[in-house]
């Protein structure tokens, strides 16, 4: 009977410091997650490759916001070099937080161009919609945002001439939407308050908004 209590007490102690030890691993893993998604809207490269080697998972999603990935997070802070960190070290586009928004969506909400590009260019999906039935495209539009209206309008419209032509189609993305594409790009990156600045008024003609 000794030596019996002892085996049970030896096991259960055992058990206890196995579950210890992987709460403790979950919990640094989360901290770690968080740290990542807040550098990621601070656009700190430099804490986000930290927060990566210390565990975080690229695509942890953060409780503490609602489920969004740093990824989203990248999209509402605003830094194309986090986004484009991210999508190289693995991503996932078209994670979708608890409401059902993605990066996209944070994008389009933010008004950040440049990031609605990347985006659209990684593959990220324009016609997911969120708790509310939106998808990218009605939550520009309702932010009246011409630039991200036009860049979706246009990937919208690319991506239904590529399927009506199937397999008979040309090969790749029509150069009209690529040349856009470049160009709402090259604008992001040198001189994005330019894109910031360009509303839609209630009349639907394009103005400079407030600066």
């Amino acid at each position: 009977a000794e030596k019996e209590a002892w085996i049970r007490d030896k096991y259960v102690e055992r058990r206890f410091l196995q579950r210890s030890s992987s709460d403790g691993e979950k919990h640094q893993e989360d901290e770690a997650g968080l740290r990542l998604y807040q550098a990621a809207v601070a656009g700190d490269l430099v804490a986000m490759a930290t927060a990566l080697a210390e565990g975080a998972g690229v695509n942890s999603s953060i409780a503490k916001e609602e489920g969004r990935t740093a990824l989203s997070g990248a999209a509402v802070g605003g830094s194309l070099s986090a986004c484009e960190f991210l999508l190289q070290n693995g991503a996932n586009v078209n994670h979708r937080d608890w409401r059902g928004r993605g990066a996209l969506h944070a994008a389009a909400t933010a008004g950040h161009t440049g990031q609605v590009c990347l985006l659209l260019k990684r593959g990220a999906n324009q016609y997911a919609v969120d708790e509310r039935g939106q998808d990218p495209l009605a939550i520009a539009m309702e932010t009246a945002n011409a630039d991200i209206v036009t860049l979706l309008r246009m990937a919208r419209m690319n991506e239904e001439m590529r399927d009506s032509e199937g397999v008979f189609g040309m090969a790749g993305d029509d150069e009209t939407f690529q040349d856009i594409i470049r160009d709402f790009s090259n604008m992001a990156s040198h001189d994005p308050e330019r894109l910031s600045r360009r509303r839609f008024s209630r009349g639907g003609e394009e103005v400079e908004g407030e600066k």
